[in-house]
């Protein structure tokens, strides 16, 4: 994959019942164009998303709780 790198975020969010899995394409030197809150006990947070992320281009919303983010490339 040269010229490109990518991101695996799982999240949770109020109005669905399980976790979900997002793959998210992204040039190397860009962003992932969110804004997160929170810590060790009450869990991380997306708190804002840029309007052209590649994070709310695959679904993530204000309010999901990040479980796990990956970032390769």
């Amino acid at each position: 994959m040269h010229g490109e790198s990518f991101a695996y975020c799982c999240s949770l969010h109020l109005s669905f019942p399980s976790p979900r899995v997002m793959r998210l394409e992204k040039k190397p030197l860009d962003g992932l164009g969110l804004e997160v809150s929170g810590g060790y006990r009450v869990g991380i947070y997306v708190i804002e998303l840029e309007d052209d992320s590649v994070c709310k281009a695959a679904g993530l919303q204000v309010g999901d709780r990040l479980l796990k983010v990956r970032v390769f490339g």
